[in-house]
């Protein structure tokens, strides 16, 4: 081992802004990150990890999936992601628009005001749904490339994602305030710490008339049920990101559907949620979601009152 590969896993993770887990995971599954070891035992990493990682991730938001990106080489990325200042078209991607200057400023001065201000515009002009369903999410993907390519350091993109998650926050619980539709429990598996997927989940659930059961982050099987019984749901809703472990989520979405009653439907979605079998729907697609779910409400309405 060279003295270079100095790197701790924990110190990797925090670098490319990825969890341990994930790290691991890649690792098992792919095969990259390749550590090496210490006389310990411990994982240790070359820095120039880092870059690599990097490049993943932004290409990830672009809409590339880990599974394609891990077999590839720095250069390789690099073309992917980048070319001579301008994002790659490919046809399994559609590239990131450029930050607009004064949006690029008030992330850069860590202007959480004028983010809300910006924010509060867009769903002014085009509603809370389009907002979440393109606009915030297009947001995000180029506050990632701009992370990749050195405009921003992980403390912008980790305040964006903070400020964003307070915008959404706000505007599904003011929904909720008055809402009488079908109660959805929304929530995430233990272990999963990525909570904007669920945020979008919970306005798109709000604008479509359901009353939110709002659980958060790292949850026990034990506790959705216990808040579906105590509430009388119709529905759980589990946000799975792109950087959760696929065959936790299989276990613990089988144990979640065993211990679910059988008229409580089970709905996942998010990058990690591809090929759940034990799902009663899944979804990657914000749009497909509200279609779902506005077709869905009147039925669920009346199986709400009548279990009331």
């Amino acid at each position: 081992m060279e003295d270079s590969a100095v790197m701790s896993i924990g110190a990797l993770a925090r670098a490319v802004g990825l969890t341990e887990g994930t790290l691991r995971n890649w690792e098992r599954r792919y095969g990259y990150p390749k550590p090496e070891r210490t006389p310990g035992g411990h994982r240790v990493y070359r820095p120039e990890v880092v870059a690599v990682l990097k490049l993943v991730c932004s290409a990830m938001r672009m809409g590339h999936r880990p599974a394609q990106l891990l077999k590839m080489n720095q250069t390789q990325l690099e073309a992917l992601v980048h070319r001579q200042g301008q994002v790659v078209r490919l046809p399994a991607a559609v590239p990131a628009k450029p930050l607009e200057s004064g949006f690029m400023g008030a992330i850069l001065r860590f202007d959480a005001e004028r983010l809300f201000k910006s924010f509060r515009a867009r769903v002014a002009k085009s509603g809370l749904l389009r907002f979440v369903q393109e606009d915030a999410r297009e947001m995000m993907r180029s506050v990632g490339v701009a992370w990749s390519e050195g405009e921003l350091e992980i403390e912008h993109e980790h305040f964006v994602s903070e400020v964003l998650r307070d915008f959404l926050t706000a505007k599904w619980r003011a929904l909720n305030a008055n809402a009488d539709g079908p109660r959805v429990v929304c929530g995430t598996l233990a272990g999963e710490q990525h909570g904007l997927g669920l945020h979008f989940a919970a306005c798109t659930l709000a604008a479509n008339g359901y009353h939110v059961l709002f659980l958060g982050t790292d949850l026990p099987a034990t506790s959705i049920c216990s808040a579906v019984r105590e509430h009388r749901a119709v529905a759980v809703a589990i946000s799975m990101s792109e950087f959760s472990e696929s065959e936790a989520n299989e276990r613990m979405i089988r144990e979640l559907r065993s211990e679910l009653p059988r008229s409580i439907e089970l709905w996942t979605g998010g990058g990690g949620s591809d090929g759940l079998a034990e799902s009663d729907a899944t979804f990657t697609d914000l749009v497909a979601f509200s279609g779902f779910l506005s077709d869905r409400v009147d039925e669920l309405r009346a199986r709400s009152n009548q279990a009331l």
